[in-house]
């Protein structure tokens, strides 16, 4: 946890750094997706979210990140009816590989706030993601990318998967 907390101060630092050197824009990014839960009581499930953010410049973005991430049924966690909603920080870094598509690597910290038979609970959330983004006219592009999902409620409790989710920038 000390390396995740170390690793989100350095990404700031970074972006502060770098705020002098470009021009800042919006960036809004809508992602859709599906994360498969492996083990016994894990479960899978159907993702969808909205970061608001700014792109410090063609190599690195920033944003606040909430989403709603729902039980499918038929997993095994029928037992979480109601979901998670992660909210989080994305550090997002672009490696252009061409001038239309680029590398793209996330990481995303924050809290999920699971709901369960009427009772909230909350956690500790981290996200390393690896993609490719293909640019369409101006600033939007769509993405695709492959992550893995780890959040943790207490330290015998945690749901970790792997997400696929394709996005639109803009």
């Amino acid at each position: 946890m000390k390396k995740i907390l170390f690793l989100t101060i350095l990404s700031l630092c970074v972006s502060t750094s770098m705020m002098s050197q470009s021009k800042i824009r919006y960036q809004g990014d809508v992602q859709i997706g599906y994360s498969l839960g492996p083990g016994k009581d894990n479960f899978d499930r159907i993702n969808l979210d909205v970061i608001n953010g700014i792109r410090i410049n063609e190599h690195f973005s920033i944003g606040i990140g909430v989403g709603i991430d729902m039980a499918i049924a038929g997993s095994s966690a029928v037992h979480v009816p109601g979901g998670v909603i992660p909210v989080y920080l994305n550090n997002r870094g672009y490696l252009p590989i061409s001038e239309k598509m680029s590398l793209v690597f996330s990481l995303d910290v924050g809290v999920p706030f699971m709901f369960n038979d009427h009772r909230q609970s909350t956690g500790f959330m981290v996200v390393p993601t690896v993609g490719v983004s293909f640019q369409k006219r101006g600033n939007q592009a769509l993405t695709l990318s492959l992550g893995y999902d780890y959040m943790i409620w207490r330290k015998e409790v945690y749901k970790d998967a792997i997400a696929l989710k394709f996005g639109y920038s803009f």
